[in-house]
């Protein structure tokens, strides 16, 4: 159910996304596209908000710009809200990667590890399950 406050601010978040366009101020455009995204989430409009989150992802991979907070929101939502866990796997990956290169010991890193286990249990992926295991065993999360 959306909440008519959210559809007041929706307008405006869509509004300033499209002045970011003009103006070709990507940064500005990814943070108010998860702003929205976020905003979807919370209506429950959770296939609007996955596409907002890809197309975030989508321009900041093209200006090389940093996709930590957008594949850590995408991530979260395809596993936790609508289990669609294999959708969610790369998006965890990719957020390990970018937290590792910023700082090893952020604390959402053990987090997405876990996950990824629970997709690979899912999944029957033993394999990569005891990988993964190791991994956080070696790095102290265990």
């Amino acid at each position: 159910m959306r909440n008519e406050e959210h559809g007041g601010l929706e307008a405006e978040l869509r509004r300033v996304i499209e002045t970011d366009e003009r103006k070709k101020d990507y940064i500005a455009m990814t943070t108010h596209i998860n702003s929205l995204a976020l905003l979807c989430e919370a209506d429950a409009r959770y296939d609007d908000a996955v596409a907002l989150y890809k197309r975030g992802l989508n321009i900041c991979k093209s200006n090389r710009f940093p996709v930590g907070t957008l594949a850590h929101n995408l991530s979260l939502l395809l596993f936790e809200q609508l289990s669609r866990y294999e959708e969610a796997e790369p998006y965890f990956k990719m957020a390990i990667e970018y937290y590792e290169d910023q700082d090893s010991s952020n604390p959402n890193i053990p987090q997405y590890m876990s996950c990824l286990i629970e997709i690979y249990e899912s999944q029957g992926r033993a394999r990569e399950v005891e990988g993964m295991m190791l991994q956080m065993k070696r790095r102290g999360f265990l």
